[in-house]
């Protein structure tokens, strides 16, 4: 018994002495399979606070709520072009084919500032939320770590793809907390949400 308790005292002594670009690593690396012909390249580590941008759930909600918003852009901006199309016919004579053309327009254009406002709405309580959530983080508290790797991928036809994900794993490397590709447009795009939806502009 006292054999066994001193293997596992030191088994932990080794593991808290192993640097934690390591062990981070090694976690991730049990993501892939031998099919990924996965190779990392490099693993920067360092300590991650309570954020709204390291909580799966609120960020999960956030892109949710930016699906929404886009599509209230959408609609505004149909609407705002059916507008612009209906001022250019001016006030043209019943009857007339424009006239006709102008009715389409109008139709749009009152169709599409409905679905605008419906958006609207819907995205008022979201925002609302992720206000709250952020409000109710201690950013002096320290979840685990945060991870930025880098590796590559080969698939069967034998191109290479270069990655970098981020992950947020607990404070002893034995879980991945959350995990999102860093090197897409729609990562930065969800954090320039984020921050706008947090401190809007007046």
């Amino acid at each position: 018994m006292k054999r066994l308790l001193t293997l596992l005292a030191l088994t932990a002594l080794l593991c808290s002495c192993q640097p934690k670009a390591d062990r981070a690593a090694a976690l991730i690396s049990q993501q892939f399979s031998a099919a990924d012909n996965y190779t990392p390249v490099s693993t920067v580590v360092t300590k991650a606070k309570a954020s709204i941008y390291n909580d799966a759930t609120t960020l999960a909600e956030a892109q949710q709520a930016l699906s929404v918003y886009n599509q209230s852009k959408t609609m505004t901006a149909q609407a705002v072009e059916a507008k612009q199309l209906m001022d250019a016919l001016g006030t043209p004579a019943k009857g007339s084919k424009e006239y006709q053309t102008y009715q389409t327009y109008r139709q749009q254009y009152l169709e599409k500032t409905a679905e605008a406002i419906i958006y609207w709405e819907t995205l008022k309580p979201s925002l609302n939320l992720l206000r709250e959530a952020n409000e109710n983080l201690n950013p002096r508290q320290t979840i685990g770590w945060e991870v930025l790797h880098s590796y590559t991928t080969q698939s069967a036809d034998g191109s290479t793809t270069t990655s970098t994900t981020r992950y947020i794993v607990d404070k002893d490397f034995q879980q991945i907390l959350l995990s999102e590709p860093a090197d897409t447009e729609s990562y930065t795009t969800l954090r320039e949400f984020i921050t706008t939806s947090l401190h809007p502009v007046e």
